[in-house]
């Protein structure tokens, strides 16, 4: 569980970085992006940043 964890964490890092630095951010995930809630955790993390997410629906 802790490699998990310590993925998620690097993961979160990138995403911050990522979404500082862009203009733009557009989200996409399959499943409905609900596994181990990530959609919220990205959504949230947007909100937070102070990013409006672009999404569309296929």
């Amino acid at each position: 569980m802790s490699d998990r964890l310590s993925a998620h964490q690097q993961c979160d890092r990138y995403l911050k970085k990522s979404i500082k630095s862009a203009d733009q951010v557009v989200v996409a995930w399959g499943n409905n992006g609900k596994l181990m809630q990530r959609d919220l955790f990205v959504l949230e993390l947007l909100s937070n940043l102070k990013q409006q997410p672009s999404a569309r629906q296929v």
